[in-house]
């Protein structure tokens, strides 16, 4: 039996050439953990609507149906808050801040179990608002502007689906330079000359 020693050469990151660069970069992309793209959008949504339980589903795939989409039970007055009330007369905005203090709170957005895309201009926000008032033989209940906020609710809920499917597709395919460099220099990471973790 006899030992053989091989010499490597190593580098780091900024040494590469460009196509080892790449090489590299794809390594790290590979290992990207979706649990933590989940969690980091987890926590800014728990973090803008606190009185809320809010979850992502998503698949990211450059498929189709592929997208993400926000569900679980979502406060109703958190997301009025969120909506641009210059859209409102003063009569309209006192009358939605009086029926989501005293009617429907909260609104519950199912899953996607078949795809990933976002739902949101399937739900209707003000259906349980509607029923509890027609229930309690409320006169002048205002439908236009009930209609309003359910469609300001869609567009907003799209937004905000739309925006992290966009970080998504950065997280899981994009990384540049800098971050690179930083990871590397962080995790003190080191490749062979193609561009292979050593």
């Amino acid at each position: 039996m006899r030992t053989v020693t091989i010499d490597y050469d190593v580098y780091k990151y900024q040494e590469l050439s460009e196509q080892a660069k790449e090489k590299a970069k794809e390594w790290y992309l590979e290992g990207k953990d979706a649990s933590w793209f989940k969690d980091d959008c987890e926590e800014i949504l728990h973090c803008e609507f606190p009185n809320s339980e809010l979850n992502v589903e998503f698949s990211l795939s450059y498929c189709q149906g592929d997208g993400l989409n926000i569900y679980g039970s979502i406060n109703l007055l958190e997301l009025w808050n969120k909506l641009d009330k210059n859209k409102y007369t003063d009569k309209e905005k006192k009358f939605m801040e009086y029926v989501l203090k005293e009617y429907s709170m909260t609104y519950d957005m199912p899953e996607n179990w078949r795809y990933g895309y976002c739902m949101s201009s399937s739900w209707d926000f003000t259906e349980n608002i509607i029923s509890d008032m027609e229930y309690a033989n409320l006169r002048g209940i205002k439908y236009d502007v009930l209609k309003k906020f359910d469609e300001d609710c869609k567009e907003y809920m799209e937004k905000l689906c739309s925006d992290f499917e966009s970080d998504g597709y950065s997280y899981f395919y994009e990384v540049d330079d800098d971050e690179m460099i930083d990871m590397c220099e962080a995790n003190e990471w080191e490749f062979t000359a193609d561009g292979k973790i050593f």
